[in-house]
């Protein structure tokens, strides 16, 4: 799992927003690596990261690389809505499969 973040967010909101992904992914024992955007030598990756999400300058974003293929997962608001849906109750995650969870994207990176 790649956390692309930056390293001089342009708000507070984003500052926090970095913060708190990377806190729940360590929480929830993810190996995952964070990547600063604005370093010069993540340029390659960051722009290749990018060209994955369509999402250019947006931070922080979160992918999982499986054997040098990267995934977009989404964006904060997207990873925060996977770590909502896990608190479903199990019954309305069992008769709605099609529901996506934290522990369903980030099965095997745990």
């Amino acid at each position: 799992v790649i956390a692309l973040v930056t390293g001089t967010p342009k708000s507070e909101v984003h500052k926090v927003n970095q913060r708190k992904l990377i806190s729940i992914l360590e929480a929830k024992k993810v190996r995952f690596e964070t990547v600063d955007g604005l370093e010069p030598s993540n340029a390659e990756l960051r722009n290749k990261l990018f060209g994955v999400s369509g999402k250019r300058g947006e931070y922080p974003q979160v992918f999982i690389n499986r054997n040098g293929e990267y995934s977009f997962v989404g964006d904060f608001e997207a990873f925060e809505g996977l770590v909502e849906c896990e608190t479903l109750p199990k019954d309305v995650l069992d008769s709605n499969p099609s529901i996506v969870t934290f522990s369903k994207v980030f099965a095997d990176c745990i």
